[in-house]
């Protein structure tokens, strides 16, 4: 299993719970580096774990991910007051096969127009239209306890 944190600015809390052998991606300055950089790693070869920048993970995340069979997992997150999000790609797993068997494209239906030839950090959550539409479901695995979203914190 790779694990890999992707940002742009840091947060300090959050690289401090990452294990030492986490992948750091800085996806800046253009705003389709997020895309890019994790498409390098879409590859198939092993299970991908994807951590955004604001996302505090507890003790609890890596192992339940490594122990889980299914082929697409997150753990929630507050996005707003109340309000928990498993979808986006905060904390997220991506087994190999599943990787292998939905390969990225560069745009989707529906983006916006300002993307240019990839989609922009925005809109990177347009890589899990066609995951969903290869597993028939439209959320991921869930796990629980939530991870802290930093920015709504």
């Amino acid at each position: 299993m790779r694990v890999y944190y992707f940002w742009y600015a840091a947060w300090p809390r959050a690289l401090a719970a990452l294990p030492p052998d986490a992948g750091h991606v800085w996806t800046g300055p253009g705003t389709d580096g997020y895309w890019r950089t994790f498409a390098q790693r879409w590859t198939g070869e092993d299970d991908l774990v994807c951590v955004e920048q604001d996302v505090l993970i507890h003790a609890g995340v890596l192992p339940q991910f490594a122990a889980c069979p299914q082929p697409w997992c997150a753990f929630g997150w507050e996005v707003g007051p109340g309000q928990m999000s498993y979808w986006w790609l905060g904390c997220t797993k991506f087994s190999a096969a599943l990787q292998a068997a939905v390969p990225l494209t560069s745009k989707q239906p529906g983006e916006c127009a300002r993307c240019g030839p990839v989609p922009c950090h925005r809109h990177m959550d347009v890589i899990l239209h066609p995951v969903m539409a290869y597993l028939g479901q439209e959320q991921p695995h869930t796990h629980t306890p939530p991870v802290t979203h930093l920015r709504a914190a």
